[in-house]
């Protein structure tokens, strides 16, 4: 398989986990959940559907309108740090997004809609392209709002194309939790602790929030008894949730279900997809990509995989990285 070949079945996998994911929270599309063990993680998925979406006009303007409704739910606090740890992120595209919903009236997103705001472009460049890369330039009626960012496109009309309440099954577990505890680290500290125990340097790693938040709102949960620590006095004991069986319940939990890291596949799959569009592949040898992108998984790739949760993602090889897009089309 060329480089090209395999930069097209990469791509094609990717937008089929995004709409998967997406549907999962509510989207109406063609692509429907595949793991029902795991839930969404609604930053990670933003993060990279800002980039990827691109290539699908029809997803981002779907996601978009999903903004508008459960926008709320969402933590742009914790989308900024996560921001912070995948260069390869697409932040124009997601400051868009963000304005989006400060301009429906969510101040919460302002900051993350200024990262990028009014910054001097030569030449505004389409916001959307085909899947083969070519830049989709026609625009009868140009979006002032995308324009503000650099990017040329037609409005944005949004569409009512998503469930008018969240679908109780685990892929929303972590909205729902926050519908219940605030979106703040709080609930994303007790989901985790719903499934296993966890120390705090395993819960600022899995949340994204920083260690001070973290430990303030297990402080807080062990006073009210709410959590309790395993091995009292140890360095960075493990924390229990005392009645995790009870809120499973309430939250109607569907057994299996467990924790994904989803950021690190993601951020994976984004290292992964700036490697081969780099256009000098194209000039070497297949020998040299080869060595190139066996250093980069050694380097960057299988550090994120291995903690990933997803067992055919954490023994996946240098050798089967060839098998990635099918690996994709299969979580």
């Amino acid at each position: 398989m060329s480089v090209l070949e395999y930069k097209d079945a990469l791509l094609h996998a990717i937008l089929g986990l995004l709409w998967r994911q997406w549907s999962g929270l509510g989207v109406l599309g063609y692509e429907s959940l595949l793991r029902h063990d795991t839930f969404v993680d609604p930053e990670a998925l933003l993060l990279v559907s800002a980039g990827f979406a691109r290539y699908d006009q029809r997803l981002y303007d779907l996601v978009a309108s999903w903004l508008l409704r459960y926008g709320r739910l969402v933590n742009p606090t914790r989308l900024k740090a996560l921001l912070n740890k995948a260069p390869q992120a697409d932040e124009a595209s997601l400051s868009y997004l963000a304005a989006l919903c400060f301009k429906a009236g969510d101040k919460r997103w302002g900051r993350l809609a200024e990262r990028t705001h009014g910054k001097t472009h030569d030449k505004p460049v389409p916001l959307f392209y085909a899947q083969d890369g070519t830049p989709l330039s026609y625009c009868p009626a140009e979006d002032a709002v995308a324009l503000n960012y650099g990017f040329t496109r037609n409005t944005f009309i949004p569409q009512r194309k998503y469930r008018q309440n969240l679908p109780v099954t685990n892929a929303t577990l972590l909205l729902r939790c926050r519908s219940l505890f605030g979106v703040s680290s709080r609930a994303d500290v007790i989901l985790q602790l719903l499934f296993t125990p966890c120390n705090i340097p395993q819960l600022v790693d899995l949340s994204g929030f920083a260690r001070s938040s973290v430990k303030e709102v297990l402080d807080e949960l062990e006073i009210a008894h709410a959590v309790s620590p395993v091995g009292t006095g140890m360095r960075n004991a493990a924390y229990v949730l005392t009645n995790a069986a009870e809120l499973k319940q309430m939250l109607q939990v569907e057994p299996p279900c467990h924790p994904v890291h989803w950021f690190n596949i993601y951020n994976a799959i984004g290292l992964i997809w700036g490697f081969v569009s780099n256009p000098v592949l194209s000039k070497l040898s297949e020998d040299t990509v080869r060595g190139e992108m066996y250093i980069l998984f050694k380097k960057d790739i299988q550090p994120r995989l291995f903690h990933c949760g997803i067992p055919e993602c954490q023994h996946l090889s240098s050798e089967a990285l060839s098998g990635l897009p099918a690996l994709l089309s299969t979580i």
